[in-house]
């Protein structure tokens, strides 16, 4: 399918802030149009930033509509038409860095809804070892909100890095 896409992004530093922003449309003819937003200001060791995509589905299928074209997963209008966003704050002291975020998607037409907060760290032992920790908690609601569509749970990643 034909697809018109353009994107802009900016960086510019105000004293001792930095700022990046950026902005992107598609359009996808017959199909769907999206739609993002984003931006990061940096103050010595501080950044804070988010972004914003919205999709929005020209398609009038129900959401219960199986696609059985084998490229298409099923259900697939029912979920991408919608809004995802984005927050997270990290701060950088020599060779640590740490930072939480917060990410939420929310499909329109089925109602599901995604939420994700997460804090990571990492840690640049030398030149070429790097440990990573992460500790994150997410939630999904379906269309009901009942146990059989809905889920929660937590994790604990760690890591160890090896650059060459």
């Amino acid at each position: 399918k034909e697809a018109y896409v353009a994107a802009i992004s900016n960086q510019h530093q105000f004293g001792e802030f930095n700022l990046s922003t950026y902005a992107g449309y598609g359009l996808y003819v017959d199909d769907h149009q999206d739609m993002s937003v984003g931006a990061s200001v940096t103050y010595k060791n501080w950044t804070l930033g988010g972004s914003y995509r919205q999709t929005d589905a020209d398609s009038d299928n129900p959401i219960n509509q199986q696609i059985n074209d084998n490229v298409t997963p099923e259900y697939y209008d029912g979920f991408r038409d919608g809004r995802v966003w984005n927050i997270g704050l990290s701060y950088t002291y020599e060779n640590f860095s740490t930072g939480v975020s917060y990410f939420e998607s929310i499909a329109r037409k089925s109602r599901n809804r995604d939420q994700f907060v997460q804090w990571a760290n990492q840690y640049q032992v030398d030149e070429y070892w790097t440990l990573y920790t992460a500790i994150g908690y997410v939630k999904f609601e379906g269309l009901t909100g009942t146990v059989a569509d809905s889920n929660e749970g937590c994790s604990f990643i760690a890591g160890v890095g090896f650059n060459i």
